[in-house]
């Protein structure tokens, strides 16, 4: 049972939730689309900004840079919160490549801490939270005719993310070992203007006993090499 000061005890908690962490999602999208001409024209000098940005990122703590450590309270998460929308309201108004990386790390992290929350009062909506505010983030960003021709194999320019979400989890033929079905679990989809589109995924497949070993960084077009070899179990 959550305690009395649990943010899950406000009306509404998972409607307000999706639509935060859709919120982040289509931030971050913009920014990293901001970004490509940049990265296009000059990536070594984009490279350099970003790890100044960094830097400051970590080193002023008025950035949300870390995750509260107290107990989450309704105040520490709007907190929180607070923090990561003074700089995610900034991206409609601003080309700044250092200040879209600021915002695109605000958006990054809010998106992070909402699946940290989740898991932390152990929300028994959580992965469908967590699905239906990548999807809906996907519809927001993309045009319907990109959608589609990115699920009929098209070439759109702006293709969405492969159709897998944080809390899936994937059984698949690994091609490399005869008859070798593999699983893992999503844990994040990411987006950086350096690294493209990747995915944290763990073959910890219980939530309860990840403790972050298992993890391993997944390119794009890896995951959608195993979408397409995916396996039903069960």
């Amino acid at each position: 049972m959550p305690h009395k000061d649990s943010p899950s005890n406000i009306p509404d908690f998972e409607k307000k939730t999706l639509e935060k962490l859709t919120h982040y999602y289509v931030v971050g999208y913009k920014c990293h689309l901001k970004l490509q001409p940049w990265y296009a024209e000059n990536k070594a000098g984009l490279a350099q900004v970003w790890k100044a940005r960094e830097r400051d990122w970590h080193a002023n703590h008025e950035n949300p840079s870390t995750f509260p450590q107290e107990t989450l309270t309704l105040k520490v998460v709007n907190d929180y919160y607070a923090k990561c929308d003074a700089l995610c309201d900034r991206e409609p108004s601003t080309d700044n490549p250092g200040d879209l990386i600021h915002i695109y790390f605000a958006s990054n992290n809010g998106a992070s801490f909402i699946s940290l929350l989740l898991n932390t009062i152990n929300h028994p909506a959580r992965l469908e939270i967590l699905r239906d505010g990548g999807n809906i983030a996907l519809k927001a960003f993309f045009t319907p005719q990109q959608i589609r021709d990115a699920e009929a194999g098209g070439n759109s320019d702006a293709r969405p993310p492969s159709k897998v979400s944080p809390g899936d989890v994937l059984h698949y033929q690994d091609t490399g070992k005869a008859n070798m079905v593999r699983t893992v679990r999503i844990k994040d989809h990411c987006n950086s203007a350096m690294k493209g589109e990747f995915f944290i995924v763990t073959t910890i497949v219980d939530e309860d006993q990840d403790d972050d070993t298992a993890d391993r960084v997944v390119p794009a077009d890896e995951m959608e090499e195993w979408v397409q070899q995916r396996v039903q179990i069960g």
